[in-house]
């Protein structure tokens, strides 16, 4: 596995390391559906570096992927299997006053967009009119993701490049 954040002791933590602890701490922000709201509170404050942490693993992904037509394919499953979930939370568990959206509460969404954006600016098209297309829907996409529909949309996607 690759290494990429060294620290002062000469070792360094992989992406899949990272990765674990990203997922611990994003089920420590959504556990506040099921315990004290003030006990939510604190972990939500410090659970504020997942968005961030998975949206550069993301752009790390584009860059290390052999297809990012799969990879966009994943993050798009991965969406669709959250927004699945968070239907069947909403059916069975949350009560109505703390429902969740179905696409604003997935993260996975948010970074696909993402990643489109990027895909789309990064083409590597030798038509200069092609190029200028995919650049322009780069740039309607970034404009779109600043209204909050997707989790963080506004925040991550125009943070996003590689």
């Amino acid at each position: 596995m690759q290494q990429f954040t060294p620290n002062n002791s000469g070792k360094a933590m992989n992406r899949e390391m990272f990765k674990i602890i990203l997922m611990g701490l994003m089920v420590l922000d959504h556990i506040g559906y099921f315990i004290s709201p003030y006990l939510a509170d604190f972990f939500h404050i410090i659970t504020r570096v997942v968005a961030v942490g998975f949206a550069y693993l993301v752009v790390e992904g584009l860059y290390y992927t052999r297809s990012r037509k799969k990879y966009l394919v994943r993050l798009l499953s991965w969406g669709g299997f959250m927004a699945l979930g968070n239907y069947l939370m909403n059916l069975f568990v949350l009560r109505k006053q703390v429902a969740m959206s179905i696409i604003g509460d997935n993260i996975f969404l948010t970074l696909f967009l993402g990643a489109v954006v990027i895909c789309l600016w990064d083409n590597k098209s030798n038509d200069f009119k092609k190029q200028k297309i995919f650049k322009t829907l780069a740039v309607i996409l970034m404009i779109f993701s600043l209204v909050p529909l997707l989790e963080g949309s506004f925040v991550i996607v125009p943070l996003l490049h590689n």
